[in-house]
């Protein structure tokens, strides 16, 4: 069977200790973690690929490890397209993977470098000091569990998985996920240099989402967003291991970012220690990266936490933080990558006088405001985003006022609120009849909200930028100002 990848004679190199491989039954040696575990890749992988001749993994089927390194395993690693590396004290210890490792890197220099063909299994946990310097940076998949901090190391699947070990195949599933990407992107990017290309592999152009570290206590719930948003098509940074160093880590923070549509956040009682150099812990250092990128931010917390009992509160009660149940926040990310991802249309022609609009947001909804700004801004009407502090009311009945519609955001705030600021805008409707405002309510998320109980006439209600509702908002007031 051929690589997957052309110009490979293998798609998948496997590098481990044999002591990580011992069956423990007896004469059993398909039962050893290693050889369970690459047999549930290789079906995990066909079926990403799409064809189950499609992909080759090598793996060295001795029972022991105490041969040299012979030719054929040679021949192997230095032509195979990835390295996956079974990370244990065992392959710390192990003098031939230390081989496998320089001679696949070596190789890999000659065709471009290493980068992003490594993957490491972290069999049980290791002090990343420990870890060859080769793959530092690479985040690892995590295939042991702790029951507390100060517990062992219990790996998973040991000795044999069964199908109630979802932690241990939700690793798996991540794995193969990151394997197909990575071998297609090789098979594309060595298609485009052949002399005489075949039809080419469509890679689409996937969006990205910035996903901050947590604290240990919130990694599952991480895990469970991260590999949601992965198999709608995202792509979730970071990908690579970020140094400690708060200058180390800022830069390469700063890196993805610029990469990202979307900041997201998940806050729990726990924070990461403060210092010196990291005043606000990494939770407030992350955060302070993705405002000064001017990135859109969703940061979320459990409904269910007493937030009297966290000694540090401040994170938690921000206005700007989304409390609602963890599967709603998963489908909200979700809309918001769609909305932020949309396209756009072609911005009309400028007129003599461009279109004004308030936007009233409560505190709690306006980072949902920052989805109206982004679309007034395609199409050059002007926005003044009000939260509320702002009376009203004596914004927009000045006989000085300026604006040419008005939006009302209901989000998490107070249905009671918004049905407020709803009447308030039909008094303003109705008093300024010779230049009448045109108004719009945006319901957006989260959508397990109480249903407003006021919906006068002549107002657009519309759930995101991208219906006819708000099309039609858009019209009456560019026709408002052609009008004028």
């Amino acid at each position: 069977m051929s690589a997957f990848v052309p110009g490979f004679d293998f798609d998948v190199f496997v590098s481990y200790a044999h002591v990580d491989n011992v069956a423990l039954v007896p004469g059993e040696v398909s039962s050893g973690w290693v050889h369970t575990l690459v047999d549930g890749l290789k079906k995990l992988l066909h079926q990403k690929l799409g064809r189950k001749e499609w992909g080759t993994i090598w793996i060295d089927p001795r029972l022991t490890g105490d041969l040299s390194l012979t030719p054929e395993i040679r021949q192997a690693v230095t032509h195979s397209a990835t390295l996956l590396v079974i990370l244990s004290e065992g392959y710390l210890n192990s003098k031939w993977c230390d081989r496998e490792r320089e001679l696949f890197c070596e190789a890999a220099r000659h065709r471009g470098g290493y980068e992003g063909r490594v993957f490491v299994v972290q069999q049980t946990e290791i002090d990343r000091a420990h870890w060859p310097e080769e793959f530092t940076d690479r985040i690892g998949y995590e295939f042991f569990k702790k029951d507390r901090d100060d517990a062992p190391a219990r790996t998973l699947g040991m000795p044999i998985p069964d199908r109630s070990d979802l932690a241990y195949f939700n690793q798996l599933d991540d794995l193969s996920r990151d394997l197909e990407k990575c071998l297609r992107t090789l098979w594309a990017e060595t298609v485009r240099s052949s002399p005489e290309p075949e039809v080419l592999l469509i890679v689409p152009i996937q969006s990205t989402v910035f996903l901050a570290e947590t604290t240990p206590d919130l990694e599952d719930l991480r895990d469970n967003i991260k590999r949601q948003l992965e198999q709608s098509g995202l792509r979730v940074l970071p990908e690579t291991y970020y140094n400690r160093s708060p200058a180390d880590f800022k830069a390469a923070m700063e890196k993805d970012l610029a990469e990202s549509v979307l900041f997201v956040q998940l806050l729990g009682p726990y924070s990461t220690r403060k210092t010196a150099d990291l005043p606000k812990g990494y939770e407030g250092l992350q955060l302070d990266l993705a405002q000064s990128a001017n990135k859109p931010i969703m940061r979320w917390r459990d409904p269910g936490l007493d937030v009297r009992s966290v000694r540090n509160q401040d994170h938690l009660l921000a206005p700007d933080v989304i409390v609602m149940p963890f599967e709603d926040f998963k489908r909200e990310v979700q809309e918001k990558v769609r909305l932020l991802t949309i396209p756009r249309p072609d911005k009309p022609p400028l007129s003599e006088r461009e279109a004004f609009t308030l936007v009233n947001a409560n505190t709690l909804d306006l980072s949902i405001a920052d989805d109206i700004r982004r679309a007034l801004d395609d199409y050059h009407i002007g926005y003044d985003i009000i939260d509320e502090k702002t009376p009203l009311l004596d914004l927009v009945q000045s006989d000085n006022y300026c604006y040419d519609a008005l939006v009302v955001v209901y989000g998490q705030c107070e249905q009671a609120w918004v049905q407020s600021q709803i009447r308030a805008c039909r008094q303003v409707m109705l008093r300024k009849k010779p230049r009448p405002l045109i108004c719009a309510v945006y319901v957006g998320p989260p959508p397990n909200k109480a249903p407003l109980l006021i919906k006068p006439p002549r107002f657009y209600f519309f759930n995101n930028p991208s219906d006819t509702e708000f099309q039609k908002f858009i019209e009456a007031v560019q026709a408002k100002v052609a009008s004028q």
